[in-house]
């Protein structure tokens, strides 16, 4: 899909990066619902295939070729294939290591390499030392085998064949979408958060990287942490614009079917993603109907959408109410969307009353266990 447009959501003074981008599905066949999800099929970052493939000792342009033993089983992708291509597109080079593949790297090593056998039995065998070694190190597969030996020759020992049957396929990565159906039919956007737990260390979101590089242009490239091949496997992503293969996985996170039902929507970050498509689809369908959004952010640097909201949906909509907290601004009080949600119990239980669905997007371990103790606290 051609990449319609895209545009950074946060200030520079917020120190984070939020792309929304939007991408053309005119003449595909493709078609979406409001709540449903974008999965966006991803590559792996140049820097972490060359890290990847000179720490394992392999040439990126030898072309290879799989033969199923098994008939009824299908082939993880296209070959032949060269082992670039193979790396960039198809394993999850980048995800944490699991402590079953450094013990399954053992049987490789030659006894004559005592100091690196040992190391990794020290390291696989205790799962209190695996954990504070590897895992609190955010260390991916390459990581660990440089931490355990940077100067050793993997490459000589550890089989292409063990990595292709053990490294997990690259997954797509959803997205809630934040466009309306009926209000934008022929385009899907999606609202990310760029992730970067450690540039220096490379430690970032393989997707979100991915749309950032993009919305930054190649004016402004070089200052990213990671780039990628924007022109796609074989050139097939050129064109007037940028190009990504993406889908639409069906959600059931529906506006309800009765147009006059109240909806009070909670999401904090980019959990307002859905919301922005729920609020674009009554600019379509009833401009009258109840809905209250309470969303939190960090900053007003951070606060997606605001001008957006305050400038087209608020004047359209009049019975949207937006509720607006704080948690990382000097000048406020610290605000989370719970104390917003108590401070407007009564609006809450009027609405309740008249059969008002509630929605909640975000962060499910915590966020959305608080949202539901306060819901229950307000009844």
């Amino acid at each position: 899909a051609n990449v319609l447009e895209s545009r950074e959501l946060c200030d520079p003074e917020s120190g984070r990066n939020c792309v929304h981008m939007e991408f053309d599905i005119s003449g595909s066949n493709i078609k979406y619902e409001t709540g449903d999800h974008l999965g966006v099929i991803p590559q792996n970052a140049k820097e972490h295939v060359s890290k990847f493939l000179s720490t394992l000792g392999l040439n990126g342009d030898e072309v290879f070729d799989l033969k199923l033993k098994d008939p009824t089983s299908t082939l993880p992708f296209p070959v032949p294939t060269n082992i670039e291509t193979a790396v960039t597109n198809y394993l999850e080079i980048t995800g944490p290591v699991s402590r079953q593949m450094i013990t399954q790297l053992i049987q490789f090593i030659p006894d004559t390499e005592e100091k690196v056998k040992q190391r990794l039995v020290e390291i696989s065998s205790s799962p209190d030392v695996f954990h504070k070694e590897v895992i609190e190190a955010n260390f991916n597969f390459t990581d660990c085998l440089n931490y355990v030996s940077p100067t050793f020759q993997w490459g000589q020992y550890i089989p292409w064949t063990f990595l292709l049957e053990t490294i997990p396929s690259l997954k797509p990565r959803f997205y809630s979408i934040s466009s309306s159906n009926l209000k934008d039919s022929d385009k899907i956007s999606v609202t990310a958060m760029v992730e970067v737990t450690d540039a220096k260390k490379l430690v970032c979101g393989v997707t979100t990287n991915l749309l950032n590089e993009i919305n930054k242009g190649p004016e402004n490239a070089a200052s990213l942490p990671l780039h990628y091949n924007l022109a796609g496997p074989r050139g097939s992503y050129k064109a007037e614009s940028y190009k990504l293969p993406v889908f639409v996985r069906k959600s059931t996170f529906r506006l309800p079917k009765n147009l006059d039902t109240p909806v009070i929507m909670i999401g904090p970050g980019t959990g307002v993603a859905p919301f922005r498509g729920f609020i674009r689809d009554r600019l379509i369908s009833n401009k009258e109907a109840d809905m209250m959004l309470f969303y939190g952010c960090r900053n007003v640097h951070d606060h997606l959408y605001k001008e957006e909201c305050e400038k087209e949906y608020i004047p359209e909509l009049t019975n949207l109410k937006v509720f607006t907290g704080y948690s990382r601004d000097p000048t406020v009080p610290k605000t989370y969307v719970q104390k917003l949600m108590l401070d407007e119990k009564d609006l809450i239980m009027e609405a309740l009353k008249k059969g008002a669905f509630v929605y909640v997007c975000g962060d499910a371990g915590s966020m959305a266990k608080q949202v539901n103790d306060t819901l229950v606290t307000i009844i």
